[in-house]
């Protein structure tokens, strides 16, 4: 059942359904699971990733609204604004 699915959702991708997915976590190990989760990320998302890093370059002035970004002139931290970041450091 591990390797029909698998290979369904490798060569089609199409997910397993609820109900498939409950049969797989009650016959297969961890271990198992975790390969055939792995094929699939590979075909779909290969085996590189993308990063980026956030310098606190407006300290609380920053004119847009990320709700999760302590630089927002939105959010209201607990600690004192500083100067900007200079441009020529960034």
């Amino acid at each position: 059942m591990i390797s029909k699915l698998t290979g369904r959702a490798v060569n089609e991708g199409l997910p397993a359904t609820v109900e498939e997915a409950l049969e797989l976590h009650q016959l297969y190990s961890t271990t198992e699971l975790s390969k055939a989760a792995d094929a699939i990320r590979l075909k779909w998302c290969g085996d590189k990733i993308h990063t980026c890093s956030i310098v606190n370059a407006r300290s609380g002035r920053c004119s847009e609204n990320c709700k999760w970004c302590a630089q927002s002139a939105c959010h209201k931290p607990e600690y004192r604004n500083t100067n900007a970041y200079p441009k020529e450091k960034l």
